[in-house]
C-alpha cells in the first residue's frame, strides 16, 4: 500500500536576508504565511487530499504555516516534533554568513560529516536525528494503516537543513555521509514542498 508524504518548508522568515539562523527562533512573514497557506491549501482541495497525520517542528516559523493550514483539518493529529528543526548553528545564529570566517567553512567542508558548525550541532546528527523522526513516523504509519486500511497522507512542516537531510536518506538509504558533495544542493523554497511516495 503506498503512502504519500509531502514536505513543506515555512513561509519565508521576517529575518534580513544573508542572515544564519537555524535554532534562531524566527518568525514567519505575515503575509507571505498565509499566502503560503492558501496555496497548499488550494492544492490540497484541488487533488481531494486530507492529510492524516500533520508533523510539524516546534520553531515558530514552521508552527505559523502549520496552524494556517491545521485551522481547516482541525480532525487531523497536529505533532510538534523538535526533531524537525533546523540545524542548529551555534554561536553564528543571527549573524551575517559574510561575517563568519572563512577558516569556519573550510573546517566544516574538510569535515563535513561531524564539524559543528557553530559549535553546536553536525551535519551527522541532524541526519541522525531526522532519520530517528523518519522512522517513529513510520512506525505510526503502519499502525494507522492496519486501523483504517487505507492509504496514509503525512504532511512535514519543516525547514530546508531537515528536507535535504530527509532526501538524502530516502534517496540513497545512508544512515551516515562522509562528504559535502552528497548532501543535496538544492532544497524547495519557502511555502513550497516535495512529495515522496512510501511504499
Amino acid at each position: 500500500m503506498a503512502h504519500t508524504l509531502c514536505l513543506l518548508r515555512h513561509a519565508r522568515p521576517l529575518i534580513e536576508s544573508g542572515v544564519c539562523y537555524g535554532h534562531l527562533d524566527v518568525s514567519a512573514e505575515v503575509n507571505a504565511n498565509a499566502q503560503d497557506a492558501q496555496t497548499i491549501l488550494d492544492r490540497m482541495s484541488a487533488r481531494g487530499v486530507t492529510p492524516d497525520m500533520i508533523y510539524t517542528s516546534d520553531l515558530q516559523r514552521a508552527r505559523q504555516l502549520t496552524d494556517a493550514i491545521h485551522s481547516h483539518f482541525l480532525q487531523t493529529p497536529l505533532i510538534a516534533d523538535p526533531r524537525l528543526r533546523e540545524m542548529n548553528f551555534g554561536c553564528w545564529e543571527g549573524h551575517a554568513w559574510n561575517d563568519i570566517p572563512k577558516a569556519e567553512y573550510d573546517s566544516w567542508i574538510e569535515n563535513f560529516p561531524d564539524y559543528q558548525f557553530g559549535g553546536m550541532e553536525s551535519c551527522q546528527q541532524v541526519l541522525t536525528r531526522v532519520i530517528d523522526f523518519y522512522r517513529d513516523m513510520r512506525a505510526t504509519l503502519e499502525v494507522n494503516t492496519q486501523a483504517t486500511q487505507h492509504s496514509q497522507q503525512i504532511l512535514c512542516v519543516t525547514h530546508a537543513g531537515v528536507m535535504r537531510a530527509l532526501r538524502y536518506y530516502l534517496e540513497t538509504g545512508n544512515e551516515t555521509i562522509s562528504s559535502a558533495s552528497q548532501w543535496p544542493a538544492t532544497v524547495a523554497g519557502f511555502g513550497c514542498s516535495e512529495t515522496y511516495m512510501l511504499e
